[in-house]
């Protein structure tokens, strides 16, 4: 009897894009994204760090090569300039068969082919920002309003001066 054996191991990609699309509909890849990958439990529990800061190149691609069979978890560290970070990690399970599963907040990501292997999307969105209001228009209103109220403080400055000195004149009088 002749007996091999065979280790089964797994590559797993990634390619980190923006939930948004551009004007053409094209997917927009995002570089500087920074991963960890971490063995985990059967309760999804964190343990060792397998790999560490493996970062998005600039087409967003990035993968772990030679995964063996378990349960691992990819937490996003540090999020690309202008990107927001995630707060749950992706799951990803290698089944005892190669067999590779990934999961975000308990939804399978499914993957795409690409270049002979698969790949899995993993989404992030910009961090909003609110725009700026307003722009040289606001200017002359702002003068406008500012000269409004000292024109009305002055007004009732001189009308309080003018009822004070009525007010004397009444008393010097003897009125």
């Amino acid at each position: 009897a002749d007996f091999t054996n065979k280790e089964i191991v797994s590559d797993v990609n990634f390619v980190k894009i923006d939930v948004a699309k551009d004007l053409q509909g094209n997917t927009i890849t995002i570089s500087g994204a920074v991963f960890n990958l971490y063995k985990a439990d059967a309760a999804w529990k964190q343990g060792d760090v397998v790999k560490d800061n493996v970062e998005s190149g600039a087409n967003g691609a990035f993968g772990f090569e030679k995964l063996v069979p378990g349960n691992y978890l990819l937490i996003e560290t540090k999020a690309a300039t202008g990107y927001s970070l995630p707060q749950n990690p992706w799951k990803i399970t290698v089944a005892a068969d190669g067999t590779v599963t990934v999961t975000k907040n308990n939804e399978t990501v499914t993957p795409i082919p690409s270049g002979g292997k698969n790949v899995y999307q993993i989404e992030n969105a910009k961090v909003y920002s609110l725009p700026e209001s307003g722009g040289p228009g606001t200017y002359g209103f702002t003068i406008s309003g500012v000269a409004i109220l000292a024109t009305a403080l002055l007004l009732f400055i001189n009308e309080g001066r003018k009822k004070q000195r009525d007010r004397n004149t009444l008393i010097v009088n003897g009125r």
